[in-house]
């Protein structure tokens, strides 16, 4: 099991350039991916979205890479800056902007007037992944660490459901022969008991959620996605426990549901964020 919550961060150095990657997730009903690279390597955002799909089956996952440091010297094209204040001083005549052009304008437009404008080599680009990967890497663990606790909560909420169906049949059982015991020797008291056996009867609702407890119980074991199974299997339970409250004779049957719904919203709540 894993859960849709975590993060991950790697740090790589690219030919002097350092590096931060760092990706997160959170629950989403489908795989929803945000990816964001640095100028250099937006050419690689498809191949990037690709990857994040092929690890993670849910979740919104946002993956942010950016450049945290380079070498202090920077390559200067004079040529490309003369042309980049050119069509500043363009921009704002033509549109009638004012303020003045400022060192601040051009370093947010870098690329223009840096020899450095190139597209990554080879080796660069596979340091890039390499960095992207480990972030992803460290995101998947997160989220199966945190899958793992999701689990054991899971499995001692299943414990406690399962004893409390038990209960509940005995509940159900007690109250037909109080039934039958209350009206013993009075005229057709038997034809009212099955009346009542039969109206309160919660054999196949109690059938039904002793076998959904056991395929949930199940399907924890699964490396396969199974939180919209899970999330499937909770409603399940939810309509058949609605069914036992309509037949309650009981105050304490009527407790047992109660207390049945209060564990699965806890269930439910839980799964919304199981992969």
């Amino acid at each position: 099991m894993k859960s849709m919550t975590g993060f991950g961060l790697k740090k790589g150095s690219v030919k002097g350039t350092l590096f931060s990657v760092e990706a997160k997730s959170v629950n989403h009903r489908y795989a929803e991916v945000n990816v964001r690279l640095p100028h250099s390597y937006l050419f690689l955002e498809k191949e990037v979205v690709g990857l994040i799909r092929r690890i993670f089956s849910r979740g919104k996952i946002d993956l942010f890479a950016r450049e945290e440091s380079t070498l202090p010297e920077l390559p200067f094209d004079s040529k490309n800056t003369r042309r980049l204040v050119g069509l500043l001083r363009k921009m704002k005549k033509d549109f009638g902007l004012k303020g003045e052009i400022t060192l601040d304008n051009l370093l947010a437009c870098r690329e223009f007037f840096s020899k450095n404008n190139r597209q990554p080599s080879t080796a660069e680009v596979r340091s890039f992944l390499t960095t992207v990967k480990g972030a992803l890497e460290n995101l998947k663990r997160m989220r199966e660490r945190e899958g793992m606790m999701i689990d054991r909560w899971l499995c001692k909420r299943l414990s406690f459901l399962g004893k409390l169906v038990v209960t509940m049949e005995k509940e159900s059982h007690r109250a037909v022969q109080e039934y039958k015991k209350r009206y013993r020797g009075q005229e057709r008291a038997a034809e009212g008991t099955a009346i009542f056996a039969d109206r309160t009867d919660i054999t196949e609702e109690m059938t039904r959620l002793k076998s959904h407890l056991e395929q949930f119980k199940k399907s924890l074991g699964s490396h396969e996605p199974i939180g919209r199974k899970l999330d499937f299997l909770t409603q399940e339970m939810v309509r058949e426990v609605n069914t036992v409250g309509s037949k309650c004779q009981s105050t304490r049957l009527s407790e047992g549901v109660i207390t049945f719904k209060s564990e699965l919203e806890k269930i439910r709540e839980q799964i919304q964020n199981v992969e």
